[in-house]
This record gives C-alpha cells, sequence and structure tokens, in this order.
C-alpha cells in the first residue's frame, strides 16, 4: 500500500492497555475538508451538469394541467338519485367513457377510451352527496373541457331522473285534482236532492197540518201517510247532509295532500348541481420545475462527493491497486 493510505490507517488506530488495537470510530474530518476543498470544481461542474440535465428534461417532459370541481348529487323523496359509489362506477364504466369519448370528438376505440380513464379521478365521500371530479389535460383548456364535458353528463343523466319523478308527482296531483272534482260534483248532485226534499217536506207538512184539521178518517188515513212520507224523507235528508258533511272532509282532506305534495315537489326533489365550478389551471401540474430543480440540486450534489471521493480513494492506492496478483 501506498505510504499516504498506510498513515491514513495509522491515524484511525488506538492501542489498547492490553496491547490491543482497534480502529478509531472518529471520522477524520479534516482529511474530508482538505479532499472537499481540493476538488471543489469537480463537484461544481457535476452540480451543474445535473442541474442542467434536469432542466432540458423538465422541458421536454409533455406539460399536465389539473383541475376540479365538486357536484352534489340531486334526491328523489330525500333519497339520492345515484349513490356516489354507484356514480363512479358507472362513470368509469366503458359505455360512458365511449359516450365521453364520442363528446370529445374522440373515436370511441379501445386506445381513446383508456387514455381517457387515466385523464380524471373521482373522489367521493360516502357520508354525503358530493363528489369531487378532478380531471388532467395537455392543456388548460383541455383539463376544464373534460371536466365540464363529465359534470354535463352527470347532471344531464340525473336530470332525467328529476323530470320523471316530477312528472309522476304532477299526475299524482291531477289525480287528486280528479277525485276532488268528482267529490264536488257529488256534493253539488246531493245538494240538489236535498233541496228536492226539502220542498217535499214542507209539502208534507202542509199537506199533514191540513188532514189532521179534519174528522174525516179518510183524511186521517191520508195524513198518517204523509206523516211516514215525512219521515222517510227526513231520514234521507239527515243521510244525504252526513254524506256531503264526510264528502266536504274528504276534499279539505285531498286539498291538503296537494298542498303538502306541492311544498314538497322540490324540496325533496332537487337536480344534480355543481357546487364548486372549475378554475381554469394557470401552471402546470408536471413537470414541477421547481420541486425537480430540488432533487435535481440535492442529487447533483450527492454525486459530486460520491465522485470527489471516490476518485480521493483509488488515488491514495492507487499503488496497491496495481500491485500485480
Amino acid at each position: 500500500m501506498s505510504s499516504e493510505y498506510n498513515q491514513s490507517l495509522s491515524q484511525n488506530v488506538v492501542t489498547e492497555p492490553g496491547g490491543e488495537q482497534q480502529q478509531n470510530n472518529i471520522p477524520d474530518l479534516i482529511q474530508y475538508l482538505r479532499v472537499l476543498k481540493k476538488r471543489k470544481v469537480e463537484i461544481l461542474i457535476i452540480f451543474f451538469i445535473t442541474m442542467i440535465i434536469s432542466t432540458i428534461i423538465s422541458l421536454l417532459l409533455p406539460k399536465t394541467y389539473e383541475t376540479d370541481s365538486v357536484i352534489e348529487i340531486g334526491i328523489i323523496n330525500m333519497d339520492p338519485i345515484e349513490s356516489p359509489a354507484d356514480l363512479k362506477l358507472t362513470i368509469k364504466g366503458k359505455s360512458t367513457l365511449k359516450e365521453l369519448a364520442i363528446l370529445l370528438g374522440q373515436p370511441d376505440n379501445e386506445d381513446n377510451v383508456n387514455a381517457l380513464l387515466n385523464k380524471f379521478d373521482l373522489t367521493i365521500n360516502p357520508d354525503s352527496r358530493l363528489i369531487i371530479i378532478k380531471n388532467r389535460g395537455n392543456s388548460a383548456e383541455s383539463a376544464i373541457q373534460l371536466n365540464q364535458i363529465i359534470s354535463d353528463y352527470i347532471i344531464n343523466k340525473h336530470h332525467k331522473a328529476v323530470e320523471k319523478q316530477l312528472v309522476l308527482i304532477d299526475k299524482e296531483i291531477e289525480t287528486i285534482n280528479n277525485q276532488v272534482i268528482t267529490t264536488t260534483k257529488d256534493i253539488a248532485y246531493l245538494e240538489t236532492i236535498n233541496h228536492r226534499l226539502n220542498l217535499e217536506l214542507e209539502n208534507d207538512y202542509k199537506q199533514t197540518n191540513s188532514r189532521l184539521q179534519t174528522q174525516s178518517d179518510a183524511q186521517a188515513r191520508l195524513a198518517e201517510t204523509y206523516l211516514k212520507l215525512t219521515e222517510s224523507h227526513q231520514e234521507k235528508l239527515e243521510s244525504n247532509i252526513q254524506t256531503i258533511n264526510t264528502l266536504e272532509q274528504k276534499i279539505v282532506e285531498l286539498n291538503f295532500q296537494i298542498y303538502s305534495i306541492e311544498n314538497d315537489k322540490f324540496i325533496k326533489n332537487a337536480d344534480t348541481v355543481m357546487s364548486i365550478l372549475p378554475v381554469l389551471p394557470t401552471s402546470p401540474i408536471s413537470p414541477n420545475i421547481i420541486n425537480n430543480t430540488i432533487i435535481a440540486a440535492i442529487l447533483g450534489l450527492f454525486l459530486g462527493l460520491i465522485s470527489i471521493y471516490t476518485n480521493d480513494y483509488f488515488e491514495k492506492n492507487k499503488k496497491y491497486f496495481n500491485q500485480p496478483k
């Protein structure tokens, strides 16, 4: 070995009281600093080369822009139109991806579908009706366009479901209104009958009173007949009045039912809406030049230190490595 190498080893060896020697674990920092000072130019060269290569790679890599939006899933009768988990499965399905590709003006082939699948993510919150749509594109405009197309697809899909439910509610209200009209007609019919019964009762009272004033048996029998008619007409009148009261109460209940349905129509049923709009990204998320520069700086210093200490080691022990074996 060279004398320098032997000297270096001797500096890191201490003698124990028993005469045994052990290697000192404390590094010779002065020696390291001397090497660092001696080869600082080499470190700077490696550092700057690494930085330049990193910058060139960052500039050559395609830029990726990202934007996101938040959609609140609508409700039908207080239940979500579609759970966030189900919606995620639907949007990630191949049939939906093909439709989205067509909306983007692209062929719906396998390559485009797979590429489209990697351009967006859906983040769901199981405890809410919110779903976050995060999109990536080669430009800020393409990221916004994809986000808008996916959002519109979801909103239009759910809008049809809500419209269908609103149509059913309108039909239900129409049915109840028809019941109100029918019941009102029944009341009017019964009131007409009651009017006629009242006239007949007046006539029965007159006929009964006029016959009771005579002493003729025949007139008495006629008076008894009119009394029976009076009772019959009175029973029918009271029955009709009771029926009318029941029908009027039914109308009140039907009207209250209509009011409740109309009042809840837009409270228990709502369209899916975009609660947070996507924002046009001003800078790409990748390549991240700042992060790449920091990593390149650390890597450049690390490679520089490895290089100088490796070279220094081989230079000091050149004779040893060159000895014939």
